[in-house]
């Protein structure tokens, strides 16, 4: 009877510390996407790290799986750089893997990683919140910039009754799906064909189909004209046309008279605009043997864009208005060189690593047979002792 007492006491033993070892690991309860003790991001350093900012509200929404959802987004405004229209945006999903989660009809604010080619994502919850007066002038504050309105809430909602419409009406004629496909042509090619080549800033649009844009130039790649020239051509991309908003910067390839109003050059085998990379800028010097024509920069025509911006930040111009406009413009002064833009490095984003692992788990299972084992073992040698004794 009195050998069995330190068997007890040695049982007991490992009970408390079989618990204390497991109380060791704390179950994850909640997402936790930042390391422990560090802050969560501010409003600023979302801004700063995002390649766009955008309002806008979800139009529909695809389960790639139980894990990864994509989002259309029908754009209201841009709060930092321009866009399409209409975006698809992935990454979305459940909160528990630290994924932001939208519904139909939502309206978010989106803080977008990638571009038009890699696609546009969003990393984790933090890159969703829902629009706010401070939130929204936080983020115009850090990207220096005035909202770019695309589409107002009315028109969104004309668009989605005019798809349900469109979608229960019978078909009476199929209509042939035009060819939108990418363009062929390298940018020698381009540069060979154009007879203006300029990079320039996007300041204001039409409202027809096709449309004419205003572009404040930085820099002649192949000719030379006025600080401003106009081009026609573009439009929606449903008719395989380029579509161009206010604030942004391309390479415009256009024909004709640079004091008229230009012509997009928008063919089966040829796109109006490029990217404004380095790369770029040194294929058209090579293929044509013109230095750059330096005009302004971009900082002076964002200002001069700030100091002109009306209510409605949308920029808008009739067509008539493009053409006499076109006709009174004089050259102005050549300002300092502009540098080159450097592209904002998109990285692939990385999965929060969770708390708690099918490793672990075993790993604790393991430590605690062991535990018992030893203690069973002390146990076993302590009994054996005191009967010796005995």
């Amino acid at each position: 009877m009195n050998g069995s007492r330190p068997i007890r006491i040695a049982m007991a033993l490992v009970v408390a510390a079989s618990v204390a070892l497991a109380s060791q690991i704390t179950p994850a309860l909640a997402c936790t996407p930042t390391p422990a003790g560090t802050p969560p991001p501010t409003t600023a350093d979302k801004t700063s790290a995002a390649a766009l900012v955008v309002e806008g509200i979800v139009s529909s929404t695809t389960e790639n799986n139980p894990f990864d959802q994509t989002a259309t987004i029908q754009v209201l405004r841009y709060l930092k750089n321009s866009g399409p229209l209409e975006m698809v945006i992935f990454g979305f999903g459940p909160s528990s893997l630290c994924r932001a989660t939208v519904n139909i009809g939502g309206r978010f604010v989106f803080f977008v990683y990638g571009d038009e080619v890699s696609g546009f994502r969003v990393r984790d919850f933090n890159d969703v919140a829902p629009p706010s007066a401070v939130l929204v002038s936080d983020i115009t504050t850090a990207a220096n910039q005035t909202p770019v309105v695309i589409q107002s809430e009315i028109d969104v909602a004309a668009t989605q009754v005019l798809s349900l419409t469109l979608t229960a009406a019978p078909t009476a004629t199929a209509t042939p799906t035009p060819d939108c496909s990418p363009a062929s042509a390298t940018i020698a090619q381009h540069a060979r064909i154009a007879d203006v080549i300029v990079y320039g800033v996007v300041s204001a649009t039409d409202s027809g189909e096709p449309k004419t844009a205003v572009i404040e130039v930085v820099q002649y790649l192949k000719g030379d004209g006025p600080v401003r020239v106009q081009i026609a051509g573009f439009g929606s991309i449903a008719r395989c046309r380029t579509n161009v908003f206010a604030n942004q910067q391309w390479i415009f390839y256009a024909t004709g008279d640079p004091a008229l109003v230009l012509t997009a050059l928008d063919t089966a085998e040829f796109d109006p605009v490029t990217r404004a990379e380095a790369a770029a800028f040194d294929e058209i010097a090579a293929a044509i043997g013109q230095d750059p024509l330096f005009v302004q920069s971009v900082d002076s025509i964002k200002a001069m864009l700030a100091q002109t911006a009306t209510a409605s930040p949308a920029a808008t111009l009739t067509q008539g208005a493009a053409q006499v406009l076109a006709l009174t413009l004089t050259a102005q002064p050549t300002p300092t060189p502009f540098a080159f833009p450097t592209p904002v490095p998109t990285g692939t984003p990385i999965p929060p690593t969770p708390l708690i692992t099918a490793e672990s788990i075993a790993l604790t299972g393991i430590c605690s047979f062991v535990s018992l084992l030893i203690g069973l073992g002390i146990g076993a040698f302590a009994g054996f002792t005191l009967r010796q004794r005995d």
